[in-house]
């Protein structure tokens, strides 16, 4: 009959507890692992089930070996641990087969319906978010994106979505290929503005959809004199990470800053 006393006597409790200590940090450091490198809950669910039947295996080595001078391996403790390696082994099998499923399952529910940048060249510039001092200069970052709405929409081998569509998303908290699958293009150019006095800087990225890869990205510090080269330099730089051959690259017409800053500011006013 099991009793406390027999626990004691074969220190299944010291086992246990040693046991518990180690598969604990080993999940700590897998969990700290699958952060750091982005893994899928793949790993960690495995962990977890190995962590079981370690649990189940050490109960059975434990009553068997825990008893000082008792080493002998007996047929019923090789018998207890094939049958825990046999089940733990098909409740592992199962358990990784169901998580893989169900990430390739819910996969298609994003990416579905998205077209790829092969089968359509086509782009949405969302609002560049606004990381200036003050909430004032958001005409200035609206205006930026417009520009280079408005400066790919030149290209004709590609589809740009216009306006009032691309910015309905801004200030929503959706994944890029959730944004991209609802206004049905391949790639989404996004990114920021930060202007101090007459120096402004725009970092910007481009996004494939299907799967929210980052194509290309790069920030720009430049004087507000030189915005419109760096308006020409982020859409040339687009069209050609989209392998869209052009006889001419689109540029923008040179306007005196001042009363570019003028421009979009009434342009935010409309």
């Amino acid at each position: 009959m099991l009793t406390i006393r027999q626990l004691r006597k074969r220190k299944v409790g010291q086992w246990v507890l040693g046991y518990v200590a180690v598969a604990w940090a080993l999940l700590q450091g897998l969990g700290l692992l699958s952060d750091a490198y982005g893994w899928s809950g793949v790993p960690m669910r495995v962990g977890v089930a190995l962590s079981v039947l370690g649990f189940f295996l050490t109960l059975v080595i434990a009553w068997f070996q825990g008893e000082r001078g008792q080493q002998k391996v007996t047929r019923l403790e090789v018998a207890l641990i094939a049958i825990v390696v046999i089940v733990g082994g098909a409740w592992l099998w199962q358990t990784v087969r169901t998580t893989q499923e169900a990430e390739a399952a819910a996969t298609p529910l994003v990416t579905a319906g998205i077209p790829t940048i092969e089968q359509d060249p086509s782009i949405a510039v969302l609002p560049l978010d606004n990381m200036s001092s003050g909430q004032e200069q958001q005409y200035f970052s609206d205006g930026i994106s417009e520009e280079l709405l408005n400066l790919l929409n030149k290209v004709p081998e590609l589809r740009v979505i216009a306006r009032t569509s691309s910015f309905a998303f801004k200030d929503q908290n959706l994944s890029v290929p959730e944004i991209a699958r609802r206004l049905n293009v391949a790639s989404i150019l996004q990114g920021s503005v930060r202007r101090a006095g007459n120096r402004v800087r725009i970092a910007v990225q481009l996004v494939r959809a299907t799967d929210g890869a980052q194509l290309w990205a790069e920030t720009y510090d430049r004087n507000l004199d030189d915005i419109f080269q760096v308006q020409d330099e982020i859409a040339a730089a687009v069209v050609d990470e989209l392998k869209i051959k052009l006889l001419k690259a689109p540029t923008v017409t040179p306007v005196d800053p001042r009363v570019y800053a003028l421009i979009l500011q009434a342009q935010a006013l409309l």
